[in-house]
């Protein structure tokens, strides 16, 4: 139950001695200050259900209303859903309904229905809101038109404006979100977020929208409401400065999100300390906005003090994930060098790491290696990854076949074609052995090979090797797979150019039907299958029937990329002249 909410119904008649006891419990309850409800069950223990049965219904309401809150507490969720369902029963059949209370039942139905049904959830919080109307705006009932009633309402629109946002009924989240604010606004408790927490839910609406100004604009009013209010310096004003800054970032306000971020810092060390939890995410959210504004002699001043903090709040594991993601940032930005140096330094934390971690760091390493064009030692820092994973027992072999597949493209740059053949059938080999579901790294891997046989003028061993991978897809049942197109196409070219025109027809026409189901008929490869089987029926004598594919073909490439193989365009011209 709500803390803030207190009874404004309790004229209720009682006709019984059980109905008085319950109804002193609920008035004692809900006068007091850290709100002890075990006085209240351990008398319910002492009620039977014939008790109950045999009742009034005001007393009826009060033990469902107390069995709801007790299971509530014990997070027993449909036992507190059928208590939940039999007060609000009572209530609208003989009690009353025209109080914050109701409102408040109605709101914990449609909060605990919120992940079974949305649509159930919703309907509980607009009756809410039209019973809250009632109360609010009719003067009958102004009685229970108070603060309590207030904030009630705008938790339930600001609920409602959620559940809004789950259906993407966009029309009416924004002015619900900004009302429940304009209600529960009125009630602010220093460093007490629920008064506006609404608009929080309105910036990370904007956010998700990526309406990022929209979002700027949103906790920019929270921060002055917040510091309009005498918050300046609690936690409230620094977590929300925080979301402030990180939303600018998100506009690409980049110097402004850097500048907010630095203040805040201060302000929190000079107001609230420096163990305060706050600088947790302020200053990793800080050290990377530095990074990628290139401001990097800040970052440099200020990672010694986030280092100590992190230190001395027990969390180094964070400041490991920082240089991690510095690195890591730093790297997409082609920036290897600076990103080195980061990287490098995680390399003082090793004794602190998992090996799955110092995994990643050899990972990274190579990858800044292989950005500094240095590929020797892009394969040594990838060998000495493999190697962690091989004598920690290859305990992900997923994560073990991708890294040797890495290792043997490295090999492949550094111009070792025989090695990467060597390493990729290692990897090809795995994925069968362990009879892995990984078709992006087997299709990936059996390219390499064929291109690699290709390079080498070996085309011998790329067609036993694609015959022996097309007969152990066939004898796995993978006839429809992405893989299968690919090797029946790379086998038509080879069959075409030995003559083998009756086999490579029949790969073709296998590669032409897969490539149109899983890429479409605006596909290169369905444009290049098209372009084969032009070139076989015109190597078949059969001159009609190629040239209506080659054309076909050549529409096809044009309407993708503008312009056509010159193949196409050669055979073309030599069926046109017979």
């Amino acid at each position: 139950m709500l803390v803030f909410i207190t009874c404004a119904a309790a004229s209720f008649a009682q006709q019984t001695s059980l109905g008085n006891q319950l109804k002193d419990f609920h008035d004692a309850y809900w006068s007091q200050e850290n709100f002890e409800m075990s006085p209240v069950e351990s008398y319910l223990r002492t009620i039977s259900e014939k008790d109950i049965e045999e009742a009034s219904d005001s007393t009826r309401y009060y033990y469902h209303y107390w069995m709801g809150s007790i299971y509530a507490k014990q997070e027993k969720v449909d036992l507190e859903r059928e208590h939940l369902k039999k007060a609000i029963a009572i209530r609208e059949s003989s009690v009353g309904i025209l109080d914050p209370e109701y409102i408040e039942l109605l709101w914990e139905l449609g909060s605990i229905s919120e992940e079974i049904d949305v649509d159930k959830s919703i309907a509980y919080y607009q009756k809410a809101l039209v019973i809250g109307q009632t109360i609010l705006y009719n003067k009958e009932v102004s009685p229970y038109n108070n603060a309590f009633m207030q904030n009630t309402y705008g938790m339930v629109m600001g609920d409602l404006a959620r559940m809004y946002e789950k259906k993407n009924w966009k029309d009416r989240v924004v002015g619900l979100y900004e009302s429940a604010f304009s209600f529960r606004s009125q009630f602010y408790d220093k460093d007490d977020a629920n008064c506006y927490v609404d608009m929080y839910g309105l910036a990370g609406y904007y956010r998700e929208r990526k309406e990022y100004d929209k979002a700027v604009e949103t906790m920019q009013k929270v921060v002055n409401y917040i510091n309009n209010n005498g918050g300046y310096g609690t936690n409230s004003y620094v977590n929300a400065s925080f979301m402030l800054a990180s939303a600018m970032s998100q506009n690409n306000q980049h110097r402004d999100a850097e500048n907010l971020y630095r203040s805040t810092i201060k302000l929190t060390l000079d107001s609230l300390g420096t163990s305060n939890k706050n600088l947790h995410l302020l200053y990793g959210n800080y050290c990377v906005e530095l990074a990628n504004n290139d401001s990097f002699e800040e970052l440099d001043k200020t990672l010694p003090e986030a280092y100590h903090y992190y230190l001395q709040s027990d969390s180094l594991s964070t400041y490991i994930n920082l240089l991690f993601t510095l690195s890591n940032n730093l790297c997409n930005k082609n920036a290897f060098e600076k990103a080195g140096i980061y990287n490098d330094s995680l390399f003082n934390y090793t004794s602190y790491m998992p090996y799955f971690a110092i995994e990643m760091l050899y990972s990274q390493k190579t990858r800044i290696e292989l950005g500094k064009n240095n590929v020797p030692e892009a394969i040594l820092w990838k060998q000495k990854e493999i190697e962690i994973e091989r004598s920690e027992g290859i305990s992900d072999k997923v994560y073990y076949l991708s890294a040797l597949s890495e290792l043997a493209t490295l090999n492949s740059y550094s111009g070792d074609l025989d090695k990467a053949l060597n390493v990729y059938q290692q990897v090809i080999d795995g994925i069968h052995t362990e009879n892995l579901e990984e078709q992006n790294l087997y299709e990936q891997c059996v390219m390499f090979v064929c291109n690699l046989y290709h390079i080498q003028e070996k085309a011998n061993l790329q067609e036993d090797f694609l015959n022996s991978q097309k007969g152990i897809i066939e004898g796995k049942n993978l006839h429809e797979s992405r893989i299968y197109a690919q090797i029946c196409n790379n086998l038509s070219v080879l069959q075409m150019k030995k003559n083998l025109l009756d086999e490579a027809s029949k790969n073709n026409t296998i590669a032409e039907r897969l490539f149109l189901k899983h890429y479409g008929r605006q596909s290169d490869n369905y444009a290049t299958a098209l372009h084969n089987k032009g070139r076989i029926l015109m190597l078949q004598g059969k001159h009609k029937q190629a040239l209506k594919y080659l054309l076909e073909s050549k529409q096809l490439q044009m309407e993708i990329n503008g312009s056509v193989y010159p193949n196409t365009d050669k055979y073309i011209q030599e069926l046109e002249k017979k």
